[in-house]
């Protein structure tokens, strides 16, 4: 995909590079990152091109190599006590 093509606040994204000298690059954020810091697409990929430890010019030719993949993530919560409960519940039926 684009390095452009995924929603801030629904997609998470990898991106995975090669320089021109070889030297393979990758960095992700979860779903939440960009939007929790006010981030565009645009922004949050200069970052992850950053976050991977890439020190050239973040450029449209660079842009035009970023292989990217999107997913989404799933986020549930649980109570301490409930989970207490189902890990002894667990436990008992492991013995």
């Amino acid at each position: 995909a684009h390095a452009h093509d995924w929603q801030v606040g629904l997609h998470g994204v990898l991106i995975n590079f090669v320089d021109n000298q070889s030297r393979q690059y990758s960095a992700t954020y979860l779903p939440e990152v960009a939007q929790e810091h006010g981030m565009t697409r645009e922004t949050a990929i200069r970052e992850l091109v950053a976050k991977s430890g890439y020190t050239g010019p973040c450029d449209p030719e660079l842009l035009s190599t970023i292989e990217v993949t999107r997913y989404q993530t799933l986020v549930d919560s649980l109570a301490y006590a409930d989970y207490l409960r189902v890990s002894a519940m667990a436990e008992r039926q492991c013995w």
